[in-house]
């Protein structure tokens, strides 16, 4: 009897489901359990066509839990930005091709998603999208500032014409997805268009993707977050070792396969134990703190500055000859020497730092972690040490073989560099 009334409802779970997702009617939807025993009775697994396309699924092949099932794993799969355009271009299906417009708020700044490319801010239709923007995010006592809100395009296969007479309908949110942060997303229908009968299982549908897209947000947001704490300093804010080397052995790689030159620079600060020793540690980690921002400052947007030990910084310098480096780093030490560094005292603290540069000039071979090249730099920075401090040397050209062979084969850089 037990196996017969599980069968009796098997079948009676099966035909709810397929009603259920009858075009053009309302019914509640059923709950999980109940949804997975129908999937497992109806084997509805691979009656819907893929949704990679990105084109609407016509209502009449809908089926619900094959759509959950393709856009959970969907959604799952995606690690960077394009995540709500996906969502976007996926829920197409749900809302018979009206598109979607997300409203991501992030600590004061709302950036406004939409497929509308070339969108005049002062028109109708973005005026209307704003106040609803702000009519939704009142209910979570969230500031949105007009100067603070940003238009970005979504990546989706739906068309929207701001010039027409569109109506914006807010869905169930918005959504918590961080500290600070919240997802909303809007409807955007023509009320000249036929619409179809919008059910309660799709407004529950929708609100459930939803939830799930903004978990996916607060996911994404931690890793991202996971990984910057893991490659980054805590004291001073630039890379910490760890990086220095994983992009020292990209950098390598990428020298020995394009024959480029890479350049490398050491840092060390000139008697920092002593500034220890007598303003304190306290004060020895604010000049730390302070030559790490004019050491940002001081180089290019795709060199890389990392702490390398107690108070000595690397940088890193693709597709830069030995010349070219040489003067970034006779720039940065006139700038740590010249700037005073305040102690609390009448006098300001002067600091000077001794630099070592050495350039692979892409002949030959690098090896994949670029050993030679810091031990290059490292003497180079040891003879800077030895010939006086605050200033700069430079490693010979690895070309004439001399490089490697003691601290006395650098070559003094002078200040008018």
């Amino acid at each position: 009897m037990k196996r017969l009334r599980h069968y009796w409802l098997r079948g009676k779970n099966s035909l709810l489901a397929i009603f259920a997702s009858s075009p053009g009617k309302s019914h509640n939807l059923m709950t999980m359990p109940q949804l997975a025993f129908a999937a497992a009775g109806s084997g509805e697994g691979n009656v819907i066509a893929p949704v990679s396309t990105g084109s609407p699924v016509p209502r009449t092949h809908f089926r619900p839990l094959t759509f959950l099932q393709d856009f959970f794993n969907t959604i799952t799969e995606i690690q960077d930005v394009n995540l709500l355009s996906t969502a976007s271009r996926l829920l197409l299906q749900l809302t018979d091709g009206q598109p979607l417009i997300f409203a991501e708020y992030r600590q004061g700044n709302l950036f406004v998603h939409t497929p509308c490319h070339n969108l005049d801010r002062n028109g109708i239709f973005a005026r209307k999208l704003v106040q609803a923007c702000r009519d939704t995010y009142r209910k979570t006592r969230q500031p949105v500032h007009r100067k603070r809100i940003q238009f970005e395009n979504l990546e989706t296969t739906a068309k929207l014409n701001e010039t027409d007479n569109l109506t914006i309908s807010p869905l169930p949110g918005p959504h918590p997805c961080g500290p600070d942060r919240f997802l909303a997303a809007f409807l955007i229908s023509d009320p000249r268009r036929k619409q179809g009968g919008w059910s309660r299982e799709t407004d529950q549908l929708l609100h459930f993707c939803l939830q799930h897209v903004a978990i996916r947000l607060r996911e994404i947001n931690a890793l991202t977050t996971l990984r910057l704490n893991a490659n980054t300093d805590p004291l001073t804010g630039v890379h910490n070792r760890r990086f220095f080397h994983e992009i020292l052995s990209r950098e390598s790689e990428r020298s020995n396969r394009h024959h480029q030159p890479l350049s490398l620079i050491i840092l060390d600060i000139d008697h920092f134990k002593l500034i220890n020793d007598t303003f304190g540690h306290l004060t020895g980690d604010q000049v730390l703190r302070k030559i790490g921002s004019i050491t940002r400052d001081s180089i290019r947007t795709i060199d890389t500055v990392c702490r390398y030990g107690g108070e000595e910084f690397a940088i890193i310098l693709p597709q830069t000859g030995l010349e070219a480096a040489s003067i970034i780093a006779e720039r940065l030490r006139t700038s740590i020497a010249e700037f005073p560094f305040s102690t609390g005292e009448e006098h300001p603290l002067v600091v000077t730092a001794s630099l070592g540069v050495a350039c692979w000039h892409g002949s030959g071979y690098l090896s994949g972690q670029g050993t030679e090249l810091v031990q290059a730099a490292d003497r180079a920075l040891y003879a800077a040490k030895d010939t006086g401090r605050n200033r700069t040397c430079t490693a010979p050209d690895p070309r004439t073989g001399t490089a490697g062979k003691g601290r006395k084969s650098v070559v003094f850089v002078p200040p008018a560099c």
